[in-house]
């Protein structure tokens, strides 16, 4: 528990269709990742599949451009989806959660995480 407390913080984010959705913060990621199986039952699909190197290893991931990400009523335009499946890291945490938020975003804004 304290290895989660510490290093995610959980923030919910309504998107256009407006579902409100799970998403941790990970200074150490660079973009906004989207798990497969949420993108999936919300109809995002992939425009193109390029090969990235995260803290897991390298994987192919599938982008989607053109997205708007709304959090806490910050309406962030034209950020691109990497989809990728992440039910390891899931059941490596033992949490659920539908995306993580990276460095793309979080440097764009004066952010603060109390934990």
């Amino acid at each position: 528990m304290f290895y989660r407390t510490q290093f995610f913080s959980r923030n919910k984010i309504a998107p256009d269709i407006n579902i409100i959705l799970t998403f941790i913060f990970d200074a150490g990621a660079g973009g906004t990742v989207i798990n497969e199986n949420t993108a999936i039952q919300l109809g995002i699909v992939g425009d193109e599949t390029v090969s990235r190197t995260g803290g897991i290893g390298t994987a192919e991931v599938k982008l989607s451009d053109k997205h708007t990400v709304d959090i806490g009523g910050l309406a962030i335009q034209d950020v691109t989806l990497r989809i990728v499946d992440l039910e390891n890291i899931e059941e490596r945490f033992g949490i659920r959660f539908d995306g993580v938020i990276g460095w793309k975003i979080l440097f764009q804004y004066g952010v603060s995480i109390a934990y």
